[in-house]
């Protein structure tokens, strides 16, 4: 089952073949610096730990 498919069945109270795993990130350099230096992209870092969604958060909006 994909990621999208498997959001979707949760979301419509049908059980997918696995808990969909939702994380946060904050984009500030040291976290986004880290990400990269680990896995290379953002995107081998999502696909390492079988990320259904991601959400990234811009730093500025924190700060206020």
């Amino acid at each position: 089952m994909m990621p999208r498919e498997r959001v979707f069945r949760a979301l419509q109270f049908h059980e997918p073949d696995k808990v969909p795993i939702y994380i946060w990130v904050f984009n500030q350099h040291s976290v986004i610096d880290e990400i990269l230096a680990w896995f290379g992209s953002f995107e081998d870092f999502c696909n390492f730990l079988e990320l259904d969604m991601t959400r990234v958060f811009p730093a500025k909006s924190l700060l206020k």
